[in-house]
């Protein structure tokens, strides 16, 4: 399992929480959110990076046939993950000095819903990479064209051996 692929996973993931959170139940004193172009921008080179990486561990399945080896399952990951997301939007939430406002308790089903995302994604990461390797086959001989042996034997004829002589003589 990428670590990279698990980091992408959960900022963005614990982003979207938060900002979810505050688009239910906005409160009147919402606190300030100017960290949250920053984080958008730095969630968002986390998931190219990922990706990349996951192509490029595609291609490698598909060149060599290995694949990743044995994650986390979805019954193990997701739990995991909640409870993360559910971590990461406490802290959030302490430092902005929203942790007990009327719609903190959203966080908690909302982390359940966004830890089973992170789940799905990286059991289909694996399923991808391991689609790859099952596609591959060992490259195959190519054959070398073969040139016509040489026939030895008896040639067709005097003219077919160049053994002619010489032409005939200029006219003057």
């Amino acid at each position: 399992m990428s670590r990279l692929r698990v980091a992408a996973l959960l900022c963005a993931c614990s982003l979207a929480l938060h900002e979810l959170r505050w688009m239910l139940a906005p409160e009147a004193s919402e606190p300030a959110h100017g960290y949250i172009p920053f984080a958008g921008a730095v969630a968002g080179l986390l998931v190219a990076l990922a990706a990349a990486h996951l192509l490029s561990r595609v291609a490698e399945a598909w060149r060599t046939g290995r694949g990743e080896g044995a994650g986390m399952s979805f019954r193990t990951a997701w739990p995991l993950a909640a409870a993360t997301l559910l971590a990461i939007f406490s802290v959030q939430e302490l430092l902005e000095g929203a942790l007990l406002a009327t719609g903190f308790w959203l966080g908690a089903p909302l982390a359940a819903l966004f830890g089973a995302l992170v789940a799905l994604g990286l059991a289909g990461a694996r399923a991808v990479v391991a689609a790859a390797a099952r596609r591959f086959r060992r490259p195959s001989r190519v054959p070398v064209a073969r040139r016509p042996a040489p026939r030895f034997g008896r040639p067709a004829g005097v003219l077919a051996a160049h053994l002619a002589g010489r032409a005939p003589p200029l006219t003057s």
